[in-house]
């Protein structure tokens, strides 16, 4: 799911409470921002909830932001809880009164994972890490939902409901296990280097010729749209299946690049999208081929939407992927990548 943009949105004209409440476990306190939108009666009950499933935004808008955008119209999506950077938590849908938010639609119930039978969390991000007080939030509110609830839940991300790349930042399995691991209340794995004992002075070891840099090899949409940069603009990308900040780098980068030997904009190739790579950005529209389409389909990869395919060709599958970005991000969902999207997708 992606993120509101934090300006242009009202306070919306149905009931909405935003004083905080502090839930049945003492150290918890979630403030509500209740709405009538984007939500169904779920049938089955509470008896029907068996899963806790994490998504990211794809975006910095706050999570009371978040829960007023959903609350002002119909949006064909929302979630029950948003988790700000500093761990707060904002509930937009209270389980408890019968009803399920619309954040896993997309997967329609293909790998058993449904909106009736799961709860739905999205943390703001856009991209990066969640931050340390977010996976304590994590825990705590997945805790206070199995006590109210009376049983544990199966902790998922969005991606093992509809492989759609949600929370980008925890597609790559070690750091998912790590993650859910915090969720369920441990500590998550990490790799130490130890030491290596000490041995009696010996003969100096002959000189290694050095090796070639090893890449992570990752498989993935974001992982060939990586090892695609590193090809074509011999930038040092590494293939690790992950949209971080040097990947966002290459990719302005590659983008300036374009702008410069196909329109002959002499920007500096720095990897930031300032003002004057946006006043260089060019309209790229339905049927249209070439590596500036490349860069669009990858990002919009990164960013959690599929575009079917990273094959340089402005088809059906990209013009939908781009309005439902441009959609979801506060944009005239016209299927044209102009500069507020580019703005969008590249910032």
């Amino acid at each position: 799911m992606r993120s509101p943009p934090p300006s242009r949105r009202s306070r919306p004209s149905a009931p909405a409470m935003t004083t905080g409440r502090v839930s049945s476990m003492a150290a918890l306190t979630i403030n509500t921002y209740h709405g009538s939108f984007n939500k169904s009666r779920r049938t089955g009950g509470l008896g029907a909830i068996v899963n806790f499933v994490e998504h990211y935004t794809g975006g910095n808008g706050s999570a009371r932001n978040n829960c007023i955008y959903f609350a002002t119209a119909n949006r064909n999506a929302s979630a029950d809880f948003f988790i700000d950077k500093d761990g707060t938590i904002w509930e937009y849908n209270n389980i408890l009164d019968g009803f399920y938010t619309w954040h896993v639609g997309d997967g329609k119930g293909k790998y058993g994972i449904t909106n009736t039978n799961s709860i739905g969390v999205e943390v703001v991000s856009d991209g990066e890490d969640f931050t340390a007080a977010q996976r304590a939030s994590l825990s705590k509110l997945y805790a206070h939902c199995c006590s109210i609830l009376g049983r544990k839940l199966n902790v998922v991300r969005h991606y093992d409901a509809s492989r759609k790349y949600c929370p980008a930042p925890y597609i790559d399995s070690a750091k998912w296990a790590a993650l859910k691991t915090e969720t369920l209340g441990g500590q998550p794995t990490q790799v130490v280097n130890k030491p290596a004992a000490s041995k009696p002075a010996s003969k100096p070891a002959p000189a290694v010729k050095p090796t070639a840099k090893k890449y992570t090899g990752a498989s993935g949409k974001i992982a060939e749209f990586q090892r695609w940069l590193r090809a074509t603009y011999k930038y040092d990308c590494d293939d690790d299946n992950l949209f971080g900040p040097k990947t966002r780098k290459y990719a302005v980068m590659a983008l300036q690049s374009e702008l410069n030997s196909q329109f002959g904009k002499e920007l500096a190739v720095d990897g930031a999208f300032g003002d004057n790579t946006y006043a260089a950005c060019v309209s790229v529209r339905e049927n249209a081929r070439g590596n500036i389409t490349r860069i669009i389909q990858g990002m919009l990869y990164c960013k959690g939407y599929d575009p079917k395919g990273f094959d340089g060709i402005f088809g059906k599958g990209c013009a939908e992927a781009v309005r439902a970005f441009q959609a979801n991000n506060g944009l005239t969902p016209d299927k044209v990548a102009g500069r507020n999207t580019f703005r969008k997708l590249m910032g």
